[in-house]
C-alpha cells in the first residue's frame, strides 16, 4: 500500500500522503526494539514537560521525510538539478510530420548506452494540436511502470525496476497521439519537470537530468529548438535539427558584439547540439548567440545567472 501511495505522489494523481504528514518527529533517546520492525511499537513523537522551569538544550527530535527512499530530499527547498550537478540524458523522439486528422505513434528511444534502474518525467503537449491516446511500454514493459494523464496537456510517468536494464537504441516506450490542427514536429513535445522531476537513475543509484530531443522524420529546415538550461548557471547546449550532413559554425557574443568563442563542427543529419562550456562566459549576465549552417543564419539568446 505504502509504494501505491508513493507512485500516486510521484505522478501527481495524489499531492499529499493520506493519514500522514510530509515530515515525522521522533524522540532522539528512542530505542527501537525491533529496528527492522520499527512500526511493530509506538514511538514518542512528543515530548511533554509539567512546570519547566528552565530550559532544557537536549530535549531533540529526529526528522524523517516520509517517503524518501533513497536520502535524496532537499529539506532547505533549494537548489535545481543543475545546481546538483546532474549529468544529462538524452531520450530521442521520433516524430512523424504531423498533419491534422491522423494518429502518429512517437517512439522514446536512450541513444545512450546506460543501465537505468528508474526514469521519471513530465512530459508536455499543446493540447489545442494533440490528444492523447495511448502509451505502450516496450523496453521498459519489465518492471513497473506507470502513467497519468493530466489537464492541460501534461502526461507524467514514472517507471522503476529491480533488476537494472541496458537501453542503448531501443525503443523505451511508444506514445500514440491524435493531431487536433497541424503543428511543427520538432515542437510538439518537450520534457519537464513541471509535475514529476525528469529524472533517471542508473544501477548505482546516480541520477540524470532528463533532455528530450525530437528527430522528426521528413523535416526539410534547419531548426533551433534552444538552448537547454536557459538561464543557467556553469554549461549550457545548444540544441538544433539538420536537415542533412553538414558543418555548423556556432559563435557566441557578449553585449557589446565581443567575440567571445566560437566553433565549427561538422555533424550528422537530425537532432544535434554544441555544447557551451563554462569557460565560454566570463560570468553572469546576457549573451547572445549565431548558429549557421549552409548560409542560413538562426540566434538567440543566453541568460547566465
Amino acid at each position: 500500500f505504502d509504494l501505491v501511495q508513493l507512485r500516486r505522489l510521484i505522478l501527481f494523481i495524489d499531492e499529499e500522503f493520506p493519514q500522514n504528514t510530509s515530515w515525522r518527529f521522533i524522540d532522539r533517546d528512542f530505542t527501537f526494539p525491533d529496528p527492522t520492525k520499527p512500526f511493530s511499537t509506538p514511538f514518542p513523537e512528543l515530548i511533554n514537560y509539567n512546570n519547566l522551569a528552565a530550559s532544557d538544550l537536549e530535549a531533540d527530535f529526529v526528522a524523517v521525510k516520509v517517503g524518501d527512499v533513497n536520502g535524496s530530499a532537499q529539506p532547505s527547498l533549494s537548489g535545481s538539478l543543475e545546481e546538483r550537478g546532474l549529468r544529462e540524458l538524452s531520450l530521442r523522439a521520433a516524430i512523424p510530420p504531423l498533419h491534422a486528422g491522423e494518429v502518429v505513434r512517437v517512439p522514446l528511444v536512450a541513444p545512450t548506452d546506460v543501465r537505468l534502474s528508474a526514469l521519471q518525467f513530465t512530459l508536455e503537449y499543446d493540447p489545442h494540436s494533440l490528444a492523447f491516446r495511448g502509451l505502450q511500454p516496450q523496453a521498459l514493459a519489465e518492471g513497473q511502470p506507470a502513467w497519468h494523464e493530466h489537464e492541460g496537456g501534461r502526461l507524467t510517468f514514472a517507471w522503476n525496476a529491480e533488476e537494472t536494464a541496458a537501453l542503448a537504441g531501443t525503443p523505451l516506450m511508444t506514445l500514440e497521439f491524435e493531431v487536433l490542427q497541424e503543428t511543427r514536429a520538432d515542437e510538439a513535445l518537450r520534457l519537464s519537470s513541471q509535475l514529476t522531476p525528469a529524472l533517471a537513475y542508473d544501477a548505482e543509484g546516480n541520477a540524470f537530468s532528463l533532455q528530450l530531443e525530437p528527430s522528426t522524420a521528413g523535416q526539410t529546415a534547419f531548426v533551433l529548438s534552444g538552448a537547454r538550461p536557459n538561464p543557467f548557471r556553469s554549461a549550457t547546449a545548444i540544441h538544433f535539427y539538420l536537415p542533412r550532413a553538414g558543418t555548423v559554425h556556432f559563435s557566441l557574443l557578449d553585449a557589446t558584439g565581443r567575440l567571445l568563442f566560437q566553433t565549427r563542427q561538422a555533424l550528422d543529419a537530425g537532432a544535434g547540439r554544441i555544447e557551451l562550456p563554462e569557460k565560454a562566459t566570463p560570468g553572469p549576465g546576457v549573451y547572445f548567440y549565431r548558429l549557421e549552417f549552409e548560409g542560413t543564419v538562426r540566434s538567440g539568446k543566453l541568460v547566465r545567472l
